[in-house]
């Protein structure tokens, strides 16, 4: 297999979107946007609404929140980093959907957090970086 980078990405507000297209341009990897099926609203995140959608999808462990389209094969890649914006102290439950729902034999995981003093780190700055997390996906 030839060496392919993929960077999917979530973003609600923008940040991390941001910082997804700039890590995909500085390393030559394809960009994927991952899309909740219904956008969500600035109502929907509001997180001090404890019947916000976004509240009643983190309180629910089994939230699953539908993807507007599945079509990326991650089998492609051989290299694939996954940003996310930080809810709740942890991912957005349509992270934990991304990866149940695009093939039978996802990649594995491993948390990368940009904060740490690494490559990562340099290269996005700490612009933004305490609301995201990038996770970093090693076959």
């Amino acid at each position: 297999m030839e060496n392919k980078t993929l960077v999917a990405y979530f973003s609600a507000s923008g940040v991390t979107a941001k910082a997804a297209s700039s890590l995909a341009a500085a390393i030559g990897a394809d960009l994927y946007e991952i899309k909740p099926a219904v956008p969500y609203t600035n109502k929907d995140l509001n997180w001090q609404d404890k019947r916000s959608r976004s509240s009643m999808e983190m309180n629910e462990s089994s939230s699953r929140p539908e993807l507007a389209e599945r079509n990326v094969n991650l089998a492609a890649y051989n290299r694939i980093f996954l940003g996310f914006p930080i809810w709740w102290y942890t991912a957005p439950r349509i992270i934990q959907t991304y990866p149940l729902r695009c093939g039978e034999d996802p990649p594995v995981f491993r948390t990368l957090d940009p904060l740490a003093e690494d490559p990562l780190h340099q290269l996005l700055g700490r612009n933004g970086g305490d609301a995201m997390k990038l996770n970093a996906v090693f076959q």
